[in-house]
C-alpha cells in the first residue's frame, strides 16, 4: 500500500522540478499555441473586443529576397496599432519570432514598450515570422521549402516590410525602431547591423547573437 502511494507521488516530484519550459513543453506536458512563455492566449478573437483600435492585415511578401528571378509571394500577417501615433514619424516594430502572432504584443498598454511608444506618440507594428502562425510561404514543411526559413530571409522580411509600410502609411521621415526578446531579440540586433539606414535603433532583449551551430547552452 505504501509503495503504490510512493509512486503515485514520483510524477508530482519530478513535475515540480522541471523548468518551466522543459524538451520544447511547459513542465513536460503538451500545450497548444505556447509561445516563449508570452502568457498571452494565441488565436484569441477577444482580442479585438479588448483592443478596438487594433488592426491586422495581410501583406505581400517575397518568397526569396534573393533570386530575382524568382517572383512568387505570400501573405505575411501583422498587427498595427495606430492609437498612440502623433506625429507620423516615430514607428515601433515588435517582431515575431518562432510562433504565432496574437495582436496582444502590439496592443496591451501594460507592455513596456507600448508604454513607451505612448510617451513618444509611436505607430505601432507587430510583423509575424515566416513559416508560424498564418503567415506559411509554403503549406507543408518539406526540405525543399524549408530552405527558406532562414535568417537572412526573415531579415530581409523586415526591411522589405518597412520599405513598403513607408509607402502604405505615407510616413514622414520615419524613424523606426525595432524591438524583440531570445530569437527575435537576435533579430532586432542583427537587422539594425545589416540594414542600418532603415531604423534609428533597436531594442535586443535576452538575445544570443553569437550564432552556435550546436546550441546547446541555457
Amino acid at each position: 500500500m505504501l509503495l503504490a502511494f510512493l509512486l503515485l507521488l514520483v510524477p508530482l516530484a519530478v513535475d515540480s522540478k522541471l523548468p518551466p519550459f522543459f524538451l520544447g513543453k511547459i513542465n513536460g506536458q503538451t500545450v497548444l499555441n505556447h509561445h516563449l512563455n508570452r502568457q498571452f492566449v494565441t488565436n484569441d478573437a477577444s482580442v479585438f473586443d479588448d483592443y478596438p483600435y487594433l488592426q491586422v492585415y495581410n501583406f505581400t511578401q517575397k518568397l526569396d529576397h534573393f533570386d530575382r528571378f524568382n517572383t512568387r509571394t505570400w501573405n505575411q500577417k501583422y498587427f498595427y496599432n495606430p492609437k498612440y501615433s502623433r506625429n507620423n514619424s516615430i514607428i515601433f516594430l515588435m517582431i515575431g519570432g518562432e510562433g504565432p502572432e496574437n495582436g496582444r504584443w502590439a496592443a496591451k498598454p501594460e507592455v513596456q514598450y507600448l508604454q513607451w511608444a505612448s510617451e513618444f506618440g509611436a505607430d505601432v507594428f507587430d510583423l509575424e515570422h515566416r513559416f508560424f502562425g498564418d503567415s506559411w510561404p509554403i503549406p507543408d514543411m518539406e526540405t525543399s521549402s524549408l530552405q527558406y526559413l532562414t535568417t537572412q530571409q526573415a531579415l530581409a522580411d523586415l526591411a522589405f516590410f518597412i520599405e513598403s509600410m513607408n509607402q502604405k502609411y505615407g510616413f514622414k521621415n520615419p524613424r523606426w525602431v525595432t524591438f524583440g526578446g531570445s530569437y527575435p531579440g537576435s533579430l532586432s540586433a542583427w537587422f539594425r547591423q545589416k540594414y542600418p539606414q532603415l531604423t534609428v535603433g533597436s531594442v535586443a532583449s535576452s538575445a544570443p547573437v553569437n550564432l552556435k551551430l550546436d546550441f546547446y547552452g541555457k
